[in-house]
């Protein structure tokens, strides 16, 4: 997680739908499926868990998330030190959900899970609490790869 030397993003902003967070919350325990967002570790266990490679330490993720697609004003791919990053800008209610998340999260030295389509696709640990709303996650050096998650991000209904 990252904020790099982002480019100022000119596209139009998002309006993408979905589920808000005490719905997503819901859905993500009674399905058992997570939807796509941003989500803090857990201190129980859940129904989705990440090992993490560096360490094979095992972290739960949390059934609430701290965004959800709704919460997205632009999403795009930019390149940093020669791989494809996704870079996503909240809205500001979402930004200020981020800080808090970010600020809890690099005191309890744990990351944060960008998931989608129900799996862990990214997984950086918070250094520092971000403000300003704009995170970048590091994950595949593939960029048709990169390219496909942000469609389906950018494709919820």
């Amino acid at each position: 997680m990252s904020l790099g030397n982002c480019q100022q993003l000119t596209k139009k902003p998002l309006s993408l739908g979905g589920k808000n967070l005490q719905q997503s919350e819901a859905f993500n325990v009674s399905s058992d499926r997570f939807l796509d967002g941003i989500y803090p570790v857990s201190e129980t266990t859940t129904s989705l868990s990440y090992m993490d490679p560096g360490s094979d330490k095992v972290y739960a993720v949390a059934y609430r998330p701290v965004t959800v697609p709704m919460d997205y004003k632009f999403i795009e791919i930019e390149m940093a030190q020669g791989r494809p990053v996704i870079d996503i800008v909240l809205y500001p209610e979402g930004a200020k959900r981020l800080y808090q998340a970010t600020l809890e999260a690099s005191r309890a030295r744990e990351p944060l899970f960008l998931v989608i389509d129900g799996k862990v696709i990214s997984a950086p640990m918070a250094q520092q609490a971000i403000e300003g709303g704009r995170v970048q996650f590091f994950g595949s050096n593939d960029i048709q790869e990169v390219q496909e998650i942000v469609k389906r991000m950018k494709a919820i209904p």
